[in-house]
C-alpha cells in the first residue's frame, strides 16, 4: 500500500483567528525515488461583518489558491 511506504503524504491545517478569520491549507505530496510532486490548496474565510484589520486584509486580496510543484532531491 502506498500509504504504508510513505509515498503519499497528506497534510491538513485549519487555523482560526479570534477576529473572525479561518485559514485552510491542504496538500498532498507524492514521492517516487528522488522526485516529488505536490498539489495544494489554500483559502481564507472571514465573517462578512468583521471590521478588523486582519479580516480586511484577507477580504481585499485574492485569497484562494491552488498550487502544483515538482522537484528533485539531490
Amino acid at each position: 500500500c502506498d500509504w504504508d511506504a510513505g509515498r503519499l503524504a497528506p497534510m491538513v491545517s485549519l487555523e482560526y483567528d479570534t477576529e473572525g478569520l479561518l485559514y485552510t491549507f491542504i496538500t498532498l505530496t507524492f514521492t517516487r525515488g528522488s522526485w516529488y510532486f505536490k498539489i495544494g490548496q489554500t483559502s481564507s474565510w472571514y465573517k462578512s461583518g468583521a471590521d478588523t484589520t486582519m479580516a480586511q486584509k484577507h477580504r481585499n486580496r485574492g485569497s484562494d489558491e491552488f498550487t502544483f510543484m515538482a522537484g528533485y532531491n539531490f
